[in-house]
């Protein structure tokens, strides 16, 4: 696994090397020192507001649950968890948050685990729905109304899959047996029982397949990826670009579904890539693209990271308040 997540993170630094060269360090240059600072300074701001979208979606998921837990809390162990998600491959770190929820509300291990996976769940499906919708209505050459049909048909045997009962513990029966993460997240030690874990795993998608749980944490999830887009949008216009709120959102969803593919540390490197190409689609040069991307990763997720690092730091050795 050392050997994997070594040889993932050289390949994000090879390919952003790459991505510079290609885009040119002086084109790069040149657009940084244009850069307006009370934009960037806005952009900033926005990750506050997309941070409080996720911890109230986060919030709507324990209720759901019937996991009772502090807004206080609530945002100490998500913010704990994001920074450990940063710093590991595919977010994996994520998963820390069931930690917290076991030793301090007594979650049972595959509930915790569960709940822990509901909000990261929940932005692969809205980040999906957009792609999939964006795809169809910036690049198919079909009439809209047959793309927009054809997109929620996808759309709709996606979500089939994702919270269909025997299709979800098949999943999670293949990630406890064959996965070496997943598996030392459920056990320490000895044998898994398999169909205890996949019934405690699926406790949580179960409550949030009421009508009332799936949209309020759907609203919630489109919310954060619209302050995404606004913010990719605004530091866009602080490289003196402009470019439609929808291209934005779009284009950065879709970078980040491919981002996704285990090839590089949580998709560096083909994130950007695939961002700047889609924007290039648009008129805009590379280098733009290539630089929006990175100043939108590093406001949006080296602060936050940094705040749960300290928290971190500050409770590791203490109780929660």
């Amino acid at each position: 696994m050392e050997i994997k997540t070594a040889a993932k993170i050289l390949i994000s630094i090879l390919l952003l090397i790459f991505l510079l060269y290609i885009a040119g360090i002086q084109n790069i240059f040149d657009v940084i020192i244009t850069l307006d600072p009370y934009l960037i300074t806005v952009a900033l701001l926005i990750t506050v507001v997309s941070m409080v979208f996720r911890f109230i979606r986060w919030k709507i998921i324990l209720d759901a649950c019937g996991i009772r837990v502090p807004f206080s809390d609530i945002t100490k162990i998500f913010m704990i968890g994001f920074f450990f998600g940063t710093i590991t491959p595919s977010k994996i770190g994520n998963l820390v948050k069931f930690h917290y929820l076991k030793k301090y509300y007594k979650v049972r291990t595959g509930i915790g685990l569960s709940v822990s996976l509901l909000d990261r769940a929940f932005d692969l499906i809205i980040i999906g729905i957009i792609s999939i919708v964006g795809i169809f209505l910036v690049f198919s050459s079909l009439e809209s109304i047959y793309s927009v049909i054809i997109s929620f048909v996808i759309i709709a045997a996606i979500l089939f899959g994702i919270f269909n009962e025997k299709i979800f513990k098949k999943i999670i029966s293949f990630g406890l047996t064959k996965m070496k993460p997943f598996k030392k997240f459920v056990t320490k030690s000895g044998e898994i029982n398999i169909k205890d874990s996949t019934d405690s795993l699926y406790e949580p998608f179960m409550r949030l397949k009421s009508v009332k749980n799936f949209t309020s944490t759907s609203i919630t999830s489109l919310l954060v990826w619209l302050t995404v887009g606004i913010q990719i949008t605004v530091v866009l216009y602080a490289m003196g670009y402009q470019v439609d709120l929808f291209y934005t959102t779009v284009f950065i969803c879709i970078a980040t579904l491919v981002g996704l593919l285990p090839i590089t540390a949580s998709g560096f490197g083909v994130r950007e890539g695939v961002f700047a190409f889609l924007l290039s689609t648009v008129g805009l040069p590379l280098e733009v693209g290539v630089l929006a991307s990175l100043i939108t990763f590093i406001l949006g997720q080296l602060p936050p990271a940094l705040v749960g690092l300290g928290i971190y730091l500050i409770y590791k050795k203490k109780e929660l308040p």
